[in-house]
């Protein structure tokens, strides 16, 4: 992505967004592939699993995002593009840095037939889950 909006590249945007579109549509991304089948056989090391449903919707919203800074640059619309290019950089870089995103960090609340709600928190927020009170229950 750095490389194309380097070289202000519709074309290598393009490209991108159909990687991205794969990943988004199918169980493992193409890059997966490559270590899955390749690298990861000279390294002796695991295969990726694959892509969960969250990791598949940050691709689907990367790959919009892609296709409007292609669609921009192909417009001569540079200077939008490479804003909105580099937020992308910078969102998918502290995603892979950090391994943070706004999702990840919220609460996700489920419950059990049968049993209260709980919300249950990241572990590096608190160890044990939280359960509501309900008053259907009395």
């Amino acid at each position: 992505m750095i490389v194309a909006l380097a070289l202000e590249s519709s074309a290598m945007v393009f490209a991108l967004s159909g990687i991205g579109l794969v990943a988004a549509l199918t169980s493992r991304h193409p890059f997966d592939l490559v270590w899955n089948y390749g690298v990861r056989h000279l390294t002796a090391e695991p295969p990726l699993p694959p892509n969960p449903a969250r990791r598949r919707h940050a691709f689907k919203i990367a790959t919009v995002w892609l296709l409007a800074v292609g669609i921009l640059l192909a417009a001569g619309a540079t200077v939008v593009a490479l804003v909105l290019g580099g937020l992308l950089v910078a969102a998918c870089a502290t995603v892979t840095t950090t391994n943070f995103s706004s999702p990840r960090s919220s609460s996700h609340c489920g419950s059990d037939k049968g049993r209260a709600p709980t919300c249950v928190r990241p572990p590096e927020q608190v160890s044990t889950p939280v359960t509501h009170y309900d008053r259907r229950d009395q």
